[in-house]
């Protein structure tokens, strides 16, 4: 079994933005997006669009143990934020379950 990948930068890029143009784009939710993939690959690409809708302080939490990850986590997160804010796309954090989502 292969390790879990640690950062954005570490997906086909292509395939990330598919997964997050679909979430945040189109509104869709996590467990659709899910419920449609094929492969172990695409349900870890709609995994990590997914870590796009949560506030950036919950996101750092992930990194407590590895500050020099988080670093270049942080760095690729905020370009892949912004390649999408030119698209138009803006994964707002919000509370699924006020979103009834």
């Amino acid at each position: 079994m292969k390790p879990l990948r640690k950062c954005f930068c570490e997906y086909p890029r292509e395939d990330l933005l598919k997964a997050c143009r679909e979430k945040f784009g189109r509104g869709r939710t996590t467990l659709e997006l899910l419920s449609e993939c094929s492969s172990a690959g695409e349900r870890e690409c709609v995994g990590a669009a997914a870590l796009l809708g949560i506030e950036e302080s919950l996101f750092c939490d992930l990194f407590a143990e590895d500050p020099g990850g988080l670093l270049h986590a942080l760095s690729c997160r905020r370009a892949l934020l912004e390649e999408l804010a030119r698209e138009g796309i803006s994964p707002a954090p919000v509370c699924q379950a006020a979103a009834g989502k």
